[in-house]
């Protein structure tokens, strides 16, 4: 039999335990922040490509073993190069970044982490489609259509619920996208892409997508003011760069989806009737640096 002496160490040890174990589990997710965040800085600043192509491998499987704690929906990654986005009610968030590699390609890196699955957060394979390869598809985790998620919202389709993610994903040096992406769960599992968005010649679409010009800015994206999804009108304008001839920039007009009950988004024409003198442009998702642009590429000289 144990003596008191032994039970009471034991029960030393183990209320040690339980008062450290706190300041263990604290001091663990501030080296996984510092981890973190030194990755997403190698990702968009290293001088050579292969570094940035070696730290995007790495950055997921970092954010999955940073997110299997207990707390962990809570880490905010602050000082990191990462676009964090929430849903509206807090059921999930996005944690999204990119990286350009050799020449102009572009990746993605994506975690999709639920609140009440904290722990097993969910990796995003980024396939970069073409917008017109994807119009009609339902996507998957493994197959994900990368991007810098900047707002989610939620809507509610026939009993189920959707959610409305906004992104920007870089194409070229030349070209830039936006996209409104359908994100929703089915037995458990996430999916990107529903036909609730409906076009001006009444085809079904399962996201929305925006080309333009890389030296402009345009807008996608809810207006909580006009309760309406809205985005630029596009018109072909000659390129300064020789490398393109044509490039699509913002006429100053909108036009946008509203939702009508049982039918989805819907598409509405010109939603403002006079163009503006300037379009709006929206807050860069992360920081520019010096002598490079948002995708952390060296800016090149327009043709003179």
């Amino acid at each position: 039999m144990k003596n008191n002496i032994t039970i009471a160490l034991e029960n030393l040890t183990i209320g040690l335990l339980l008062l450290t174990a706190p300041m263990l589990q604290a001091q663990d997710l501030y080296q996984w922040e510092d981890t973190i965040r030194y990755t997403s800085e190698q990702i968009m600043m290293s001088e050579e490509w292969t570094a940035r192509a070696a730290s995007l491998d790495r950055m997921p499987t970092l954010l999955s073993q940073a997110l299997d704690a207990e707390g962990s929906f809570d880490i905010t990654f602050d000082s990191s190069r990462i676009a964090i986005t929430y849903a509206p009610d807090s059921s999930f968030r996005l944690l999204t970044g990119q990286a350009v590699l050799d020449g102009e390609a572009i990746k993605y890196y994506g975690v999709l982490q639920q609140k009440a699955d904290e722990r097993n957060p969910i990796i995003l394979h980024d396939q970069s489609y073409a917008p017109s390869e994807i119009t009609g598809e339902v996507l998957t985790p493994e197959n994900w259509n990368g991007a810098l998620y900047y707002n989610v919202i939620k809507t509610r389709v026939d009993g189920n619920d959707f959610y409305i993610a906004f992104g920007f994903a870089a194409k070229t040096f030349f070209e830039n996208s936006k996209v409104a992406e359908i994100i929703y769960f089915e037995d458990g599992k996430v999916k990107f892409g529903a036909p609730i968005f409906t076009t001006d010649d009444g085809k079904a679409m399962h996201r929305l997508s925006l080309i333009y010009a890389a030296d402009v800015g345009a807008r996608l994206n809810y207006d909580s003011t006009l309760a309406m999804i809205v985005f630029d009108n596009l018109i072909p304008m000659k390129s300064p760069y020789k490398e393109r001839k044509v490039m699509m920039v913002p006429d100053g007009s909108y036009s946008g989806y509203a939702w009508e009950e049982n039918k989805g988004w819907v598409f509405v024409d010109k939603i403002f009737h006079q163009t503006l003198d300037e379009a709006p442009r929206e807050v860069p998702v992360l920081d520019m640096q010096k002598g490079k642009d948002i995708n952390g590429r060296a800016i090149k000289e327009k043709k003179q």
